[in-house]
């Protein structure tokens, strides 16, 4: 009973002390916006205490693929012309832009004020470690720095290593016994596809999802039954990358999320990457001809990261981080790519008929380089739609370092300026961006390529972030203007042009990845 007379009175002074403590500093923050004559931004779940209304409504949109089509819908229901909002969100109150001007702010012009913040750092950092996606300053620099020296010799390469991959996904598509294809979903496929090229660009070696026989043979190779499990590899990546997506929702409260389970596959799915980093150093410390490229070797991003850093940590954080960020993104790409075009014959006709008179029908990968390929013109309008309409990278979040602002988006017209608190997390929202009528025309929901004839690429149109931190893959797979638009602009045979025709939806979700 007397320990009780002591905790009634504690517990009391501390609610008393926060309430101070609150009205203390809301008081400086509205002395701080009015003297830097800032307004708020509208809030869109004004009505809820805790927020916890819009996060069940996130959590279904995540169940059904559809999170970005969700800040979309909130944001239109603020009003068409309003491109800055608070929220409410599990006793937080992040902001949320799809404003152009704002989205500049944060990424370049006051990158200084926002970091990555806890929620980004927590969340990938668990499974990938340090890398280029998650550090921060100097070592950021430092890493960022090391990556793009690895990849200096991979822009000078030809694009013949993609032949072998894509061969094999073709030979993968059913076949009726009339010489059709199937109606099919080429998701799952691509997913292969794209996963079997970029590990084979990583680490020299492919994990050949689609093809048993090469997969069997890579022992043999390697001169070793002692491979990693490939398999178990990609299953493990794939829960991961649905834990870190619904992890993110939760946003400041995303430790609250279970997470024994997946610190436990974490150490798997490292097996994997510290199987082939170990093997790389190996090769290094016997062999004084491994530290040098020969003039005909092929790109392996491990042989070039090796030659600037030999600690096997750094190499498998690296590899992972690249390995996430290259894939996902690649394969939602060409999967909305053949989304689109199967629904629009005039576009892959057109795409069709480019790709023959500039490349011919026996496009040799061999000879043709990513700048042969950017150089068609039509064909790069594709992918910038198919990159708007689809947005593979939808968004991202940062939170502010200190006292900051926003240069738009407050008051009754939203031209003032938005003072945004230390600490406050701001979710940049590219999908939804990418979705605006005033930006993109009436006919924003439209497939349509011509939209960018004449049109300059500026700060509206981000499918990669922007400014230093912008993704260090910001052009677009070479992978992705060769044989990955082959599949389509020259799918000039009879089954594969059924097949482009007729399948089903590919896909209603957009890639657990995001910009940098």
């Amino acid at each position: 009973m007397l320990q009780l007379s002591y905790l009634l009175p504690l517990g009391v002074a501390i609610v008393v002390l926060r309430i101070v403590f609150y009205t203390i500093t809301e008081k400086r923050k509205n002395a701080s916006a009015k003297r830097l004559g800032c307004q708020p931004a509208p809030h869109i779940n004004p009505e809820e205490i805790f927020g916890f209304g819009l996060l069940r409504s996130m959590i279904n949109a995540f169940a059904e693929r559809k999170v970005p089509d969700l800040y979309v819908q909130r944001l239109d229901m603020a009003g068409k012309n309003v491109h800055t909002v608070q929220a409410k969100l599990v006793a937080s109150q992040p902001l949320i832009t799809r404003d152009e001007k704002n989205i500049k702010a944060v990424l370049s012009a006051q990158i200084g004020d926002w970091q990555l913040g806890a929620l980004r750092k927590n969340v990938f950092q668990k499974f990938t470690g340090d890398n280029v996606f998650t550090l921060e300053g100097q070592r950021w620099k430092q890493s960022r720095s090391i990556i793009h020296s690895a990849f200096s010799r991979a822009s000078v390469s030809n694009l013949g290593i993609y032949e072998q991959h894509t061969q094999d996904f073709f030979l993968n598509l059913p076949m009726e016994s009339n010489g059709w294809t199937k109606v099919l979903d080429l998701q799952a496929n691509i997913f292969n596809l794209t996963i079997d090229i970029i590990t084979e660009l990583i680490y020299g070696y492919s994990v050949h999802t689609q093809n048993s026989q090469k997969r069997s043979q890579l022992a043999a190779k390697l001169g070793t039954t002692d491979l990693p499990d490939a398999q178990g590899f990609l299953n493990t990546r794939k829960r991961i990358a649905e834990y870190v997506g619904f992890t993110a929702i939760f946003g400041k409260w995303h430790n609250f999320v279970p997470s024994l389970e997946y610190y436990r596959i974490r150490g798997y799915i490292r097996k994997y990457p510290d199987w082939y980093v170990r093997r790389r150093l190996d090769q290094m410390s016997s062999s004084k001809a491994a530290l040098e490229p020969a003039s005909d070797e092929r790109f392996i991003l491990l042989h070039e990261l090796s030659r600037l850093t030999q600690d096997p940590i750094q190499l498998r954080n690296e590899t992972m981080g690249l390995l996430a960020a290259g894939q996902n993104p690649t394969a939602a790409l060409i999967s909305w790519v053949v989304y689109h075009l199967a629904r629009n014959p005039r576009v892959f006709n057109k795409l069709r008929d480019t790709i023959l008179s500039d490349f011919g029908n026996d496009m040799d990968l061999n000879r043709t380089g990513f700048a042969e390929l950017r150089s068609c013109k039509y064909l790069r309008f594709c992918v910038n739609e198919a990159l708007r309409v689809g947005s593979p990278s939808p968004s991202t979040t940062r939170e502010a370092l200190n006292d900051t602002t926003l240069p738009t988006g407050g008051g009754p017209d939203g031209k003032s300026p938005v003072f945004v608190p230390k600490g406050t997390t701001i979710v940049l929202n590219f999908f939804a961006m990418h979705h605006r009528s005033d930006l993109w025309g009436e006919d924003v929901q439209e497939y349509k390529p011509e939209r960018w004839e004449d049109r300059k690429i500026n700060w509206g149109f981000t499918p990669f972030g922007g400014g230093p931190r912008i993704c260090a893959g910001g052009k677009p797979s070479p992978f992705v203007y060769s044989r990955g638009f082959q599949l389509n602009a020259i799918a000039y045979s009879p089954p594969f042009h059924r097949t482009i025709g007729s399948h089903r939806d590919l896909l209603h979700h957009h890639s657990a990845g995001s910009a940098l």
